[in-house]
């Protein structure tokens, strides 16, 4: 699990303790009858809750259920679908001739677009108005 994770994770499970009404770990370590620096290193993403504790926390946080007491993998799992779903579409488009001509005549319009848009900069004057092209002297 990664360190981004286990931080979402802890930074969720201290909210989840203060909207509980345990302002501080201490007294939420007391209820689930672990330390205080326990408490600390689930809130800091340090360490993960052992399973032994889930049940106790799930009613001592006022959750209805294990995805919301651990919300952030969930949503993580729900994220990464997501993106492998994105990936296989973007493999079956690919695999398709047609389909991988028109993709990239999409992309070489929109970069001659951005290469206009880039030259007309070019031709404007700080003032946005345009330089002296094409006048006579």
């Amino acid at each position: 699990m990664s360190k981004k994770l286990l931080e979402s994770i802890g930074t969720h499970l201290k909210k989840l303790r203060i909207e509980a009404g345990y302002k501080t770990q201490e007294k939420f370590a007391k209820a689930l009858n672990v330390s205080k620096s326990t408490i600390g290193n689930y809130e800091m993403g340090r360490n993960l809750p052992s399973s032994k504790y889930w049940e106790r926390m799930i009613n001592l946080l006022k959750c209805n259920t294990l995805d919301e007491l651990f919300e952030p993998i969930f949503q993580h799992n729900r994220n990464t679908n997501k993106i492998n779903e994105l990936i296989a579409k973007v493999k079956r488009i690919y695999k398709n001739e047609d389909a991988r001509r028109e993709l990239y005549h999409q992309i070489d319009i929109i970069n001659r677009l951005y290469n206009l848009g880039i030259k007309y900069k070019r031709e404007l004057g700080e003032d946005g108005r345009a330089k002296n092209i094409g006048t006579a002297e």
